[in-house]
């Protein structure tokens, strides 16, 4: 499906180009068949998908790579109660104002957890190299897509040249 849309947009692209405008006051624009493909390599959404899956693996490998630095934490926690309350340094009933606060951190580090850090991190070195090659593999297709169509239509611009001379010669 995606082939014969790309196919059919180098067409369009083609015969644009090869199009005489048919009123005076419109300007139709010639397109080369450069033109064509730097076109379809800015706006094809296949090249944009694959592009945002290289991001994501990228973003996957950096992660990889911070999952093994230590963690760190931190918090705080005050308390203020009104009126008849229980006084949490006596354990009493009290009528006055009573407040309490506490403060705390943490650190994590993993030391060893079966190499499971280090083959993450290779997994997404090499999914990130993989969806690298993807997209170049994807921008390649295009272009070869567009140049196939390109010499398909010259190809047959040519026959339509030689029908019309065959035409003209059986018509004398």
């Amino acid at each position: 499906m995606i082939k014969r849309i790309l196919i059919l947009g180098g067409i369009a692209c083609i015969l644009m180009a090869n199009m005489n405008a048919q009123d005076s006051t419109t300007v139709i624009k010639k397109w080369t068949l450069l033109e064509c493909i730097n076109y379809a390599l800015d706006n094809n959404v296949s090249i944009k998908r694959q592009a945002l899956a290289a991001s994501i693996s990228k973003n996957n490998f950096t992660q990889s790579k911070a999952n093994v630095l230590p963690s760190l934490g931190a918090g705080f926690n005050h308390n203020i109660t009104f009126g008849r309350s229980i006084d949490y340094a006596t354990n009493q009933f009290t009528d006055q104002n009573n407040y309490s606060g506490s403060l705390g951190a943490q650190a994590d580090l993993v030391v060893f957890n079966g190499f499971r850090n280090v083959n993450s991190i290779l997994q997404q070195k090499y999914q990130l190299a993989a969806d690298e090659l993807l997209v170049q593999k994807t921008k390649d297709q295009i272009v070869l897509n567009i140049a196939t169509a390109y010499l398909q239509i010259l190809f047959s611009q040519e026959l339509l040249q030689v029908a019309e001379s065959q035409y003209d010669v059986s018509r004398q």
